[in-house]
Protein backbone atom coordinates (compact mmCIF):
# COMPACT_ATOMS: atom_id res chain seq x y z
CA UNK A 1 0.00 0.00 0.00
CA UNK A 2 1.56 3.27 -1.15
CA UNK A 3 -0.58 5.66 0.87
CA UNK A 4 -0.89 5.82 4.61
CA UNK A 5 -4.62 5.84 5.51
CA UNK A 6 -3.92 7.42 8.88
CA UNK A 7 -1.92 10.24 7.34
CA UNK A 8 -4.25 10.97 4.44
CA UNK A 9 -7.23 11.90 6.58
CA UNK A 10 -9.57 14.39 4.96
CA UNK A 11 -10.37 16.14 8.21
CA UNK A 12 -8.89 19.45 9.39
CA UNK A 13 -6.68 19.34 12.46
CA UNK A 14 -7.77 21.34 15.48
CA UNK A 15 -4.26 21.37 16.84
CA UNK A 16 -3.08 23.83 14.23
CA UNK A 17 -2.57 27.32 15.56
CA UNK A 18 -4.33 28.84 12.56
CA UNK A 19 -8.08 28.65 13.18
CA UNK A 20 -10.10 27.15 10.37
CA UNK A 21 -13.81 27.04 11.25
CA UNK A 22 -15.66 23.91 10.09
CA UNK A 23 -18.90 22.14 11.01
CA UNK A 24 -18.60 20.61 14.46
CA UNK A 25 -17.95 16.93 13.77
CA UNK A 26 -15.67 17.67 10.81
CA UNK A 27 -13.31 19.73 12.95
CA UNK A 28 -12.14 16.63 14.77
CA UNK A 29 -8.86 15.24 13.48
CA UNK A 30 -5.71 13.77 14.90
CA UNK A 31 -2.09 14.73 14.40
CA UNK A 32 -0.74 11.49 15.72
CA UNK A 33 2.61 10.93 17.32
CA UNK A 34 4.00 8.77 14.58
CA UNK A 35 3.61 11.57 12.03
CA UNK A 36 5.89 13.83 14.06
CA UNK A 37 8.43 11.09 14.48
CA UNK A 38 8.63 10.55 10.74
CA UNK A 39 10.16 14.00 10.32
CA UNK A 40 13.10 13.21 12.59
CA UNK A 41 13.54 9.47 12.38
CA UNK A 42 13.50 7.28 9.33
CA UNK A 43 11.27 4.25 9.64
CA UNK A 44 13.28 1.04 9.99
CA UNK A 45 11.44 -2.03 8.77
CA UNK A 46 13.56 -4.32 10.93
CA UNK A 47 12.19 -2.54 13.98
CA UNK A 48 8.52 -2.98 13.05
CA UNK A 49 8.07 -6.29 14.85
CA UNK A 50 5.08 -6.67 17.14
CA UNK A 51 7.34 -8.12 19.80
CA UNK A 52 7.80 -4.58 21.19
CA UNK A 53 4.23 -4.40 22.53
CA UNK A 54 5.46 -4.77 26.09
CA UNK A 55 7.32 -1.48 25.73
CA UNK A 56 4.03 0.39 25.43
CA UNK A 57 3.19 2.53 28.42
CA UNK A 58 -0.50 1.91 29.04
CA UNK A 59 -0.83 4.10 32.10
CA UNK A 60 -3.93 6.32 32.06
CA UNK A 61 -3.66 9.99 31.46
CA UNK A 62 -0.34 10.05 29.61
CA UNK A 63 -0.60 11.93 26.34
CA UNK A 64 2.36 12.38 24.03
CA UNK A 65 0.88 14.92 21.65
CA UNK A 66 -1.57 17.79 21.83
CA UNK A 67 -2.91 19.62 24.81
CA UNK A 68 -3.42 17.91 28.18
CA UNK A 69 -6.97 17.31 29.35
CA UNK A 70 -6.24 17.87 33.04
CA UNK A 71 -7.54 21.44 33.03
CA UNK A 72 -10.86 20.71 31.30
CA UNK A 73 -13.57 21.95 33.61
CA UNK A 74 -17.03 20.54 34.11
CA UNK A 75 -19.09 22.05 31.27
CA UNK A 76 -21.68 24.73 31.91
CA UNK A 77 -25.35 24.29 30.89
CA UNK A 78 -24.93 26.38 27.74
CA UNK A 79 -21.99 24.19 26.70
CA UNK A 80 -24.04 21.03 27.19
CA UNK A 81 -26.94 22.54 25.29
CA UNK A 82 -24.65 23.32 22.34
CA UNK A 83 -23.42 19.72 22.38
CA UNK A 84 -27.01 18.51 22.53
CA UNK A 85 -27.96 20.42 19.39
CA UNK A 86 -24.83 19.30 17.55
CA UNK A 87 -25.24 15.65 18.58
CA UNK A 88 -28.90 15.56 17.56
CA UNK A 89 -28.04 16.98 14.17
CA UNK A 90 -25.18 14.61 13.48
CA UNK A 91 -27.25 11.61 14.58
CA UNK A 92 -29.99 12.62 12.18
CA UNK A 93 -27.49 12.98 9.32
CA UNK A 94 -25.38 9.87 9.83
CA UNK A 95 -27.86 7.21 11.00
CA UNK A 96 -29.63 4.85 8.65
CA UNK A 97 -32.66 6.69 7.30
CA UNK A 98 -36.25 5.52 7.39
CA UNK A 99 -36.30 4.84 3.65
CA UNK A 100 -33.01 2.92 3.78
CA UNK A 101 -34.38 0.73 6.54
CA UNK A 102 -37.52 -0.04 4.54
CA UNK A 103 -35.43 -0.96 1.50
CA UNK A 104 -33.39 -3.37 3.59
CA UNK A 105 -36.58 -4.94 4.87
CA UNK A 106 -37.71 -5.56 1.29
CA UNK A 107 -34.36 -7.11 0.36
CA UNK A 108 -34.45 -9.26 3.49
CA UNK A 109 -37.92 -10.57 2.53
CA UNK A 110 -36.90 -11.33 -1.05
CA UNK A 111 -33.73 -13.11 0.01
CA UNK A 112 -35.65 -15.15 2.55
CA UNK A 113 -38.22 -16.22 -0.05
CA UNK A 114 -35.57 -17.20 -2.60
CA UNK A 115 -33.63 -19.37 -0.15
CA UNK A 116 -36.75 -20.83 1.43
CA UNK A 117 -37.95 -21.98 -1.99
CA UNK A 118 -34.78 -24.07 -2.41
CA UNK A 119 -34.18 -25.13 1.19
CA UNK A 120 -37.17 -25.30 3.52
CA UNK A 121 -34.90 -26.08 6.49
CA UNK A 122 -33.12 -22.72 6.38
CA UNK A 123 -32.73 -20.57 9.47
CA UNK A 124 -32.06 -16.91 8.66
CA UNK A 125 -30.92 -14.34 11.23
CA UNK A 126 -30.27 -10.63 10.98
CA UNK A 127 -27.29 -9.53 13.07
CA UNK A 128 -24.72 -6.77 13.26
CA UNK A 129 -25.23 -3.05 13.77
CA UNK A 130 -28.57 -2.92 12.01
CA UNK A 131 -30.03 -5.48 14.43
CA UNK A 132 -29.32 -3.28 17.47
CA UNK A 133 -30.14 -0.03 15.63
CA UNK A 134 -26.65 1.44 15.31
CA UNK A 135 -26.22 1.14 11.56
CA UNK A 136 -24.87 4.19 9.75
CA UNK A 137 -26.09 5.33 6.35
CA UNK A 138 -22.62 4.70 4.93
CA UNK A 139 -21.55 1.98 4.33
CA UNK A 140 -24.85 0.50 5.60
CA UNK A 141 -23.95 -3.15 5.02
CA UNK A 142 -26.66 -5.62 6.02
CA UNK A 143 -25.31 -8.71 7.83
CA UNK A 144 -27.33 -11.92 7.52
CA UNK A 145 -26.53 -15.41 8.78
CA UNK A 146 -28.12 -18.42 7.07
CA UNK A 147 -27.88 -21.98 8.33
CA UNK A 148 -29.16 -25.33 7.07
CA UNK A 149 -29.99 -28.06 9.56
CA UNK A 150 -28.16 -30.96 7.97
CA UNK A 151 -25.36 -29.09 6.20
CA UNK A 152 -21.97 -28.11 7.56
CA UNK A 153 -21.29 -24.41 7.63
CA UNK A 154 -18.51 -24.34 5.05
CA UNK A 155 -20.69 -26.26 2.57
CA UNK A 156 -23.64 -23.96 3.13
CA UNK A 157 -21.87 -20.96 1.57
CA UNK A 158 -21.31 -22.84 -1.70
CA UNK A 159 -24.92 -23.90 -1.89
CA UNK A 160 -26.12 -20.40 -1.02
CA UNK A 161 -23.94 -18.90 -3.74
CA UNK A 162 -25.52 -21.18 -6.33
CA UNK A 163 -29.03 -20.27 -5.18
CA UNK A 164 -28.35 -16.53 -5.19
CA UNK A 165 -26.57 -16.42 -8.57
CA UNK A 166 -29.50 -18.20 -10.23
CA UNK A 167 -31.86 -15.47 -9.06
CA UNK A 168 -32.05 -11.92 -10.41
CA UNK A 169 -31.66 -10.38 -6.96
CA UNK A 170 -28.03 -9.34 -7.24
CA UNK A 171 -25.59 -8.25 -9.92
CA UNK A 172 -22.44 -9.45 -8.18
CA UNK A 173 -21.86 -12.25 -5.67
CA UNK A 174 -18.74 -14.10 -4.57
CA UNK A 175 -17.33 -15.97 -1.59
CA UNK A 176 -14.90 -13.83 0.37
CA UNK A 177 -12.39 -16.06 2.14
CA UNK A 178 -10.31 -13.11 3.36
CA UNK A 179 -13.13 -11.94 5.60
CA UNK A 180 -13.28 -13.59 9.00
CA UNK A 181 -15.44 -15.62 9.04
CA UNK A 182 -15.73 -16.44 5.36
CA UNK A 183 -18.83 -14.95 3.81
CA UNK A 184 -20.69 -14.17 0.60
CA UNK A 185 -20.42 -10.55 -0.51
CA UNK A 186 -23.17 -9.49 -2.85
CA UNK A 187 -24.44 -6.25 -4.35
CA UNK A 188 -28.19 -5.94 -4.87
CA UNK A 189 -29.40 -4.75 -8.27
CA UNK A 190 -31.97 -2.21 -7.14
CA UNK A 191 -31.11 -0.41 -4.99
CA UNK A 192 -27.34 -0.53 -5.05
CA UNK A 193 -26.96 -2.13 -1.63
CA UNK A 194 -24.29 -4.35 -0.08
CA UNK A 195 -25.21 -7.53 1.80
CA UNK A 196 -22.88 -9.88 3.65
CA UNK A 197 -24.02 -13.47 4.24
CA UNK A 198 -22.32 -15.80 6.72
CA UNK A 199 -23.21 -19.28 7.87
CA UNK A 200 -22.99 -20.60 11.41
CA UNK A 201 -21.64 -17.33 12.81
CA UNK A 202 -23.29 -17.90 16.17
CA UNK A 203 -20.82 -15.70 18.02
CA UNK A 204 -21.79 -12.67 15.96
CA UNK A 205 -25.50 -13.43 16.34
CA UNK A 206 -25.32 -13.85 20.11
CA UNK A 207 -23.18 -10.75 20.55
CA UNK A 208 -25.65 -8.67 18.53
CA UNK A 209 -28.54 -9.94 20.63
CA UNK A 210 -26.67 -9.12 23.82
CA UNK A 211 -26.01 -5.53 22.76
CA UNK A 212 -29.62 -5.16 21.67
CA UNK A 213 -30.84 -6.25 25.11
CA UNK A 214 -28.55 -3.72 26.79
CA UNK A 215 -30.12 -0.94 24.71
CA UNK A 216 -33.50 -1.78 26.27
CA UNK A 217 -32.41 -0.95 29.82
CA UNK A 218 -32.08 2.79 29.29
CA UNK A 219 -32.91 5.11 26.40
CA UNK A 220 -29.54 6.88 26.75
CA UNK A 221 -27.58 3.75 25.87
CA UNK A 222 -28.48 3.66 22.20
CA UNK A 223 -27.54 7.31 21.65
CA UNK A 224 -24.17 6.88 23.33
CA UNK A 225 -23.49 3.80 21.21
CA UNK A 226 -24.32 5.78 18.09
CA UNK A 227 -22.25 8.83 19.05
CA UNK A 228 -19.17 6.77 19.88
CA UNK A 229 -19.65 4.80 16.68
CA UNK A 230 -19.83 7.99 14.59
CA UNK A 231 -16.71 9.32 16.33
CA UNK A 232 -14.77 6.14 15.50
CA UNK A 233 -15.98 6.26 11.91
CA UNK A 234 -15.08 9.94 11.49
CA UNK A 235 -11.55 9.43 12.83
CA UNK A 236 -10.87 6.13 11.02
CA UNK A 237 -10.24 4.08 14.16
CA UNK A 238 -12.86 1.47 13.21
CA UNK A 239 -10.92 -0.33 10.48
CA UNK A 240 -9.47 -3.66 11.70
CA UNK A 241 -8.01 -4.39 8.25
CA UNK A 242 -5.89 -1.24 8.63
CA UNK A 243 -4.68 -2.00 12.14
CA UNK A 244 -7.35 -0.33 14.29
CA UNK A 245 -10.38 -1.73 16.13
CA UNK A 246 -13.46 -3.57 14.98
CA UNK A 247 -16.60 -1.43 15.44
CA UNK A 248 -18.03 -3.90 17.96
CA UNK A 249 -15.21 -3.03 20.38
CA UNK A 250 -16.53 0.53 20.72
CA UNK A 251 -19.98 -0.74 21.68
CA UNK A 252 -18.46 -2.92 24.41
CA UNK A 253 -16.41 0.04 25.69
CA UNK A 254 -19.56 2.16 26.05
CA UNK A 255 -21.47 -0.58 27.89
CA UNK A 256 -18.50 -1.16 30.21
CA UNK A 257 -18.35 2.52 31.15
CA UNK A 258 -22.09 2.68 31.86
CA UNK A 259 -21.68 -0.30 34.19
CA UNK A 260 -18.71 1.15 36.06
CA UNK A 261 -20.13 4.62 36.66
CA UNK A 262 -21.70 5.07 40.09
CA UNK A 263 -24.67 4.80 40.28
CA UNK A 264 -24.66 2.49 37.25
CA UNK A 265 -26.81 3.02 34.20
CA UNK A 266 -26.50 -0.60 33.08
CA UNK A 267 -26.28 -3.85 35.06
CA UNK A 268 -23.89 -6.71 34.34
CA UNK A 269 -26.16 -9.37 32.88
CA UNK A 270 -23.75 -12.30 33.10
CA UNK A 271 -23.11 -11.59 36.77
CA UNK A 272 -26.85 -11.23 37.39
CA UNK A 273 -27.71 -14.57 35.75
CA UNK A 274 -24.74 -16.79 36.66
CA UNK A 275 -23.57 -15.22 39.93
CA UNK A 276 -20.33 -13.56 41.01
CA UNK A 277 -18.42 -16.81 41.49
CA UNK A 278 -18.86 -17.91 37.86
CA UNK A 279 -18.01 -14.79 35.88
CA UNK A 280 -16.34 -14.12 33.53
CA UNK A 281 -17.77 -17.13 31.71
CA UNK A 282 -17.92 -18.51 28.18
CA UNK A 283 -21.41 -19.86 27.67
CA UNK A 284 -22.33 -22.93 25.67
CA UNK A 285 -24.65 -22.47 22.74
CA UNK A 286 -27.52 -24.22 24.52
CA UNK A 287 -27.36 -21.73 27.41
CA UNK A 288 -28.12 -18.65 25.32
CA UNK A 289 -31.91 -19.06 24.86
CA UNK A 290 -32.60 -19.10 28.59
CA UNK A 291 -30.00 -16.41 29.23
CA UNK A 292 -31.60 -14.06 26.72
CA UNK A 293 -35.08 -14.77 28.08
CA UNK A 294 -34.06 -13.89 31.65
CA UNK A 295 -32.19 -10.76 30.54
CA UNK A 296 -35.10 -9.55 28.48
CA UNK A 297 -37.42 -9.83 31.49
CA UNK A 298 -34.84 -8.06 33.66
CA UNK A 299 -34.67 -5.16 31.20
CA UNK A 300 -38.28 -4.30 32.08
CA UNK A 301 -37.54 -4.34 35.81
CA UNK A 302 -34.26 -2.41 35.94
CA UNK A 303 -34.35 1.27 36.81
CA UNK A 304 -31.18 3.34 37.00
CA UNK A 305 -30.81 6.04 39.64
CA UNK A 306 -28.33 7.90 37.46
CA UNK A 307 -29.93 10.91 35.75
CA UNK A 308 -26.89 12.35 33.94
CA UNK A 309 -27.60 13.83 30.52
CA UNK A 310 -26.33 12.16 27.36
CA UNK A 311 -23.98 15.02 26.51
CA UNK A 312 -22.30 14.87 29.91
CA UNK A 313 -22.09 11.08 29.73
CA UNK A 314 -20.35 11.32 26.37
CA UNK A 315 -17.68 13.62 27.80
CA UNK A 316 -17.31 11.38 30.86
CA UNK A 317 -16.96 8.36 28.58
CA UNK A 318 -14.01 9.98 26.81
CA UNK A 319 -12.57 11.09 30.16
CA UNK A 320 -12.82 7.53 31.52
CA UNK A 321 -10.65 6.05 28.77
CA UNK A 322 -8.24 9.01 28.66
CA UNK A 323 -7.72 9.56 32.37
CA UNK A 324 -9.03 6.73 34.53
CA UNK A 325 -9.02 3.26 33.01
CA UNK A 326 -5.77 1.40 33.69
CA UNK A 327 -4.98 -0.49 30.50
CA UNK A 328 -1.79 -2.00 31.94
CA UNK A 329 -3.58 -4.03 34.60
CA UNK A 330 -7.25 -4.42 33.72
CA UNK A 331 -9.44 -5.67 30.88
CA UNK A 332 -12.56 -4.00 29.53
CA UNK A 333 -15.22 -6.56 30.47
CA UNK A 334 -19.01 -6.24 30.55
CA UNK A 335 -19.69 -9.56 32.27
CA UNK A 336 -19.02 -8.30 35.79
CA UNK A 337 -18.57 -5.04 37.64
CA UNK A 338 -15.51 -6.22 39.50
CA UNK A 339 -12.14 -5.39 37.90
CA UNK A 340 -10.93 -8.16 35.60
CA UNK A 341 -7.15 -8.46 35.76
CA UNK A 342 -4.98 -9.38 32.79
CA UNK A 343 -2.61 -11.61 34.73
CA UNK A 344 -5.19 -14.38 35.21
CA UNK A 345 -5.88 -14.41 31.48
CA UNK A 346 -2.16 -14.62 30.74
CA UNK A 347 -2.49 -11.38 28.76
CA UNK A 348 0.75 -9.51 29.37
CA UNK A 349 0.39 -6.72 26.83
CA UNK A 350 0.06 -3.22 28.28
CA UNK A 351 -2.23 -1.96 25.52
CA UNK A 352 -6.02 -1.71 25.65
CA UNK A 353 -7.74 -5.10 25.66
CA UNK A 354 -11.50 -5.58 25.31
CA UNK A 355 -12.83 -8.97 26.38
CA UNK A 356 -15.22 -10.69 23.99
CA UNK A 357 -18.41 -11.38 26.03
CA UNK A 358 -19.07 -14.53 23.99
CA UNK A 359 -15.55 -15.92 24.45
CA UNK A 360 -13.55 -14.62 27.41
CA UNK A 361 -10.29 -16.01 25.97
CA UNK A 362 -10.59 -13.70 22.99
CA UNK A 363 -9.67 -10.02 22.83
CA UNK A 364 -11.56 -7.73 20.47
CA UNK A 365 -8.45 -5.52 20.21
CA UNK A 366 -6.12 -8.05 18.64
CA UNK A 367 -6.29 -6.25 15.29
CA UNK A 368 -4.65 -3.19 16.86
CA UNK A 369 -1.08 -4.39 17.41
CA UNK A 370 1.23 -1.80 15.86
CA UNK A 371 2.52 0.88 18.22
CA UNK A 372 1.65 3.69 15.84
CA UNK A 373 -1.95 2.41 15.60
CA UNK A 374 -2.18 2.37 19.39
CA UNK A 375 -0.78 5.89 19.59
CA UNK A 376 -3.20 7.05 16.91
CA UNK A 377 -6.11 5.56 18.86
CA UNK A 378 -5.00 7.30 22.06
CA UNK A 379 -4.53 10.59 20.27
CA UNK A 380 -8.02 10.30 18.81
CA UNK A 381 -9.75 9.89 22.17
CA UNK A 382 -7.59 12.61 23.75
CA UNK A 383 -8.23 15.07 20.93
CA UNK A 384 -11.95 14.33 20.96
CA UNK A 385 -12.09 15.13 24.67
CA UNK A 386 -10.10 18.33 24.14
CA UNK A 387 -12.41 19.37 21.34
CA UNK A 388 -15.83 18.57 22.80
CA UNK A 389 -14.87 19.39 26.38
CA UNK A 390 -13.56 22.93 25.86
CA UNK A 391 -15.36 26.20 25.31
CA UNK A 392 -16.08 27.07 21.71
CA UNK A 393 -17.62 29.96 19.88
CA UNK A 394 -20.08 30.05 17.03
CA UNK A 395 -19.31 31.79 13.76
CA UNK A 396 -22.03 32.59 11.27
CA UNK A 397 -21.46 31.40 7.73
CA UNK A 398 -20.33 33.83 5.07
CA UNK A 399 -22.60 33.56 2.05
CA UNK A 400 -20.73 32.91 -1.17
CA UNK A 401 -21.85 32.71 -4.78
CA UNK A 402 -19.46 29.88 -5.45
CA UNK A 403 -20.74 27.55 -2.77
CA UNK A 404 -24.17 27.45 -1.21
CA UNK A 405 -25.67 25.29 1.48
CA UNK A 406 -29.32 24.52 2.01
CA UNK A 407 -28.96 24.41 5.78
CA UNK A 408 -28.71 28.09 6.69
CA UNK A 409 -28.63 27.30 10.40
CA UNK A 410 -25.48 25.19 10.05
CA UNK A 411 -23.16 27.46 12.01
CA UNK A 412 -19.43 26.98 12.02
CA UNK A 413 -17.52 26.15 15.17
CA UNK A 414 -13.99 27.00 16.17
CA UNK A 415 -12.13 26.45 19.40
CA UNK A 416 -11.31 29.55 21.42
CA UNK A 417 -7.62 30.28 21.02
CA UNK A 418 -5.43 29.22 23.94
CA UNK A 419 -1.74 29.12 24.59
CA UNK A 420 -0.74 25.68 23.32
CA UNK A 421 2.64 25.94 25.01
CA UNK A 422 1.02 26.28 28.40
CA UNK A 423 0.99 22.86 30.03
CA UNK A 424 -1.58 22.59 32.84
CA UNK A 425 -0.24 21.06 36.03
CA UNK A 426 -2.92 21.43 38.69
CA UNK A 427 -6.31 19.85 38.14
CA UNK A 428 -9.13 22.28 39.03
CA UNK A 429 -11.59 21.32 41.74
CA UNK A 430 -14.47 21.37 39.26
CA UNK A 431 -12.67 19.41 36.55
CA UNK A 432 -14.46 17.11 34.15
CA UNK A 433 -12.40 14.16 35.38
CA UNK A 434 -13.90 14.66 38.86
CA UNK A 435 -17.49 15.09 37.70
CA UNK A 436 -18.42 11.41 37.97
CA UNK A 437 -18.00 8.61 40.49
CA UNK A 438 -16.70 5.16 39.65
CA UNK A 439 -17.39 1.90 41.39
CA UNK A 440 -13.78 0.76 41.58
CA UNK A 441 -13.00 3.56 44.04
CA UNK A 442 -15.02 1.67 46.65
CA UNK A 443 -12.52 -1.15 46.47
CA UNK A 444 -9.27 -1.24 48.48
CA UNK A 445 -6.27 0.47 46.91
CA UNK A 446 -4.48 -2.88 47.03
CA UNK A 447 -6.26 -3.93 43.85
CA UNK A 448 -4.81 -1.01 41.90
CA UNK A 449 -1.37 -0.98 43.50
CA UNK A 450 -0.66 -4.71 43.43
CA UNK A 451 0.14 -5.50 39.79
CA UNK A 452 0.35 -9.22 40.61
CA UNK A 453 -3.01 -9.53 42.34
CA UNK A 454 -5.05 -12.55 41.27
CA UNK A 455 -8.68 -12.57 40.20
CA UNK A 456 -9.77 -14.71 43.16
CA UNK A 457 -8.50 -12.09 45.59
CA UNK A 458 -10.21 -9.31 43.63
CA UNK A 459 -13.42 -11.33 43.80
CA UNK A 460 -13.18 -11.56 47.58
CA UNK A 461 -12.76 -7.79 47.86
CA UNK A 462 -15.64 -7.31 45.46
CA UNK A 463 -18.02 -9.42 47.54
CA UNK A 464 -17.35 -7.27 50.58
CA UNK A 465 -18.77 -4.21 48.82
CA UNK A 466 -22.29 -5.65 48.88
CA UNK A 467 -24.35 -4.26 51.74
CA UNK A 468 -27.00 -6.97 51.43
CA UNK A 469 -26.73 -10.70 50.96
CA UNK A 470 -25.44 -11.72 47.56
CA UNK A 471 -28.27 -13.24 45.55
CA UNK A 472 -28.05 -16.79 44.29
CA UNK A 473 -27.39 -17.32 40.58
CA UNK A 474 -30.49 -17.74 38.46
CA UNK A 475 -28.84 -20.30 36.19
CA UNK A 476 -26.66 -22.71 38.14
CA UNK A 477 -23.61 -24.08 36.42
CA UNK A 478 -23.16 -27.84 36.36
CA UNK A 479 -19.46 -28.05 35.65
CA UNK A 480 -19.52 -31.78 34.91
CA UNK A 481 -22.31 -31.56 32.35
CA UNK A 482 -20.74 -28.49 30.74
CA UNK A 483 -17.40 -30.24 30.45
CA UNK A 484 -19.06 -33.24 28.79
CA UNK A 485 -20.81 -30.93 26.32
CA UNK A 486 -17.53 -29.20 25.51
CA UNK A 487 -15.83 -32.54 24.90
CA UNK A 488 -18.72 -33.60 22.67
CA UNK A 489 -18.46 -30.41 20.63
CA UNK A 490 -14.71 -30.91 20.23
CA UNK A 491 -15.27 -34.43 18.88
CA UNK A 492 -17.86 -33.13 16.40
CA UNK A 493 -15.48 -30.43 15.22
CA UNK A 494 -12.70 -32.95 14.68
CA UNK A 495 -15.07 -35.14 12.65
CA UNK A 496 -16.06 -32.13 10.53
CA UNK A 497 -12.44 -31.27 9.74
CA UNK A 498 -11.69 -34.91 8.94
CA UNK A 499 -14.68 -34.97 6.59
CA UNK A 500 -13.34 -31.87 4.87
CA UNK A 501 -9.87 -33.33 4.37
CA UNK A 502 -11.17 -36.61 2.97
CA UNK A 503 -13.44 -34.91 0.41
CA UNK A 504 -11.05 -32.06 -0.44
CA UNK A 505 -13.57 -29.37 0.44
CA UNK A 506 -12.67 -25.73 0.95
CA UNK A 507 -12.67 -24.82 4.64
CA UNK A 508 -13.85 -21.62 6.22
CA UNK A 509 -11.39 -19.20 7.73
CA UNK A 510 -11.28 -19.25 11.52
CA UNK A 511 -12.31 -15.97 13.11
CA UNK A 512 -8.98 -15.84 14.92
CA UNK A 513 -6.42 -18.06 16.58
CA UNK A 514 -7.98 -17.88 20.03
CA UNK A 515 -11.71 -17.91 19.63
CA UNK A 516 -12.33 -21.70 19.38
CA UNK A 517 -15.53 -20.94 17.54
CA UNK A 518 -15.80 -22.41 14.09
CA UNK A 519 -17.71 -25.56 13.26
CA UNK A 520 -20.35 -26.01 15.96
CA UNK A 521 -23.16 -28.28 14.84
CA UNK A 522 -26.32 -26.26 14.26
CA UNK A 523 -29.06 -26.82 16.82
CA UNK A 524 -32.41 -25.67 15.41
CA UNK A 525 -34.17 -23.25 17.72
CA UNK A 526 -37.71 -23.91 18.80
CA UNK A 527 -40.28 -21.19 18.34
CA UNK A 528 -40.41 -20.58 22.08
CA UNK A 529 -36.67 -20.45 22.63
CA UNK A 530 -36.56 -16.69 22.46
CA UNK A 531 -38.78 -13.94 23.66
CA UNK A 532 -40.83 -12.24 20.95
CA UNK A 533 -38.80 -9.08 21.44
CA UNK A 534 -35.57 -10.86 20.49
CA UNK A 535 -36.37 -11.71 16.88
CA UNK A 536 -33.32 -11.34 14.68
CA UNK A 537 -35.14 -10.05 11.62
CA UNK A 538 -36.91 -6.73 11.09
CA UNK A 539 -39.76 -7.39 13.55
CA UNK A 540 -40.19 -4.52 15.99
CA UNK A 541 -36.96 -2.89 14.82
CA UNK A 542 -36.99 0.78 15.79
CA UNK A 543 -34.69 3.36 14.28
CA UNK A 544 -34.69 6.94 15.56
CA UNK A 545 -34.81 9.50 12.78
CA UNK A 546 -35.45 13.21 12.30
CA UNK A 547 -34.18 14.25 15.72
CA UNK A 548 -34.91 17.94 16.12
CA UNK A 549 -33.31 20.51 18.36
CA UNK A 550 -35.67 19.60 21.20
CA UNK A 551 -34.34 16.05 21.14
CA UNK A 552 -37.60 14.55 19.97
CA UNK A 553 -37.53 11.29 18.07
CA UNK A 554 -39.70 9.63 15.52
CA UNK A 555 -39.79 5.88 16.07
CA UNK A 556 -40.22 3.87 12.94
CA UNK A 557 -41.86 0.54 13.71
CA UNK A 558 -41.81 -2.08 11.00
CA UNK A 559 -44.04 -5.08 11.54
CA UNK A 560 -44.64 -7.85 9.07
CA UNK A 561 -45.34 -11.54 9.12
CA UNK A 562 -43.33 -14.03 7.20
Amino acid sequence: MDEDPLKNSSLITILNKQSNPRPLIECLDIQSTFEKRKKHKKFERNDSSRSHDDQINGSPGKVEVGRSTIDIREPMPEHLNALKNAFNKILNERLLSDNSLKLRKIIFDKLHQIILASRSDCQINLYGSISFECCLEKPGIMDIDIQFKQTLQYDTLKELLEIITKSDLCKEACINTEHKPSCIDLIINEPNMRVRITSGYNRGINLSKLIRIYTKFDSRVIKLLRLFRILSKTCNIDKPDLGTLHPIAFHIMVIHFLQQIDPPILPCLHEYVFGIDHVPITMNENQYPEFFRICNVYSREWKSKNTTDIEMLFLQLLSYYVKTFNTKQFVVSIQTRMPVVKIDKNWHSKKLLVEDPSDIKRSLCQTMQAIRSINYFRDTINTALNYFGRKQKRIKKVQSNQCSNENNDDDLIEIIAEDENEIPIIEPTNSLHSSYNLFYKRLPLTIVRDVNIRQSRVRDYYKKTFETKISEPIIKINSLVDQQNENLNENEIEEAFQHDLEHNFETMDANDDEQNNSLDIIVPNNDNDYDDNLNTDFDELNIENDIDQKQSAVLVKLEFSK
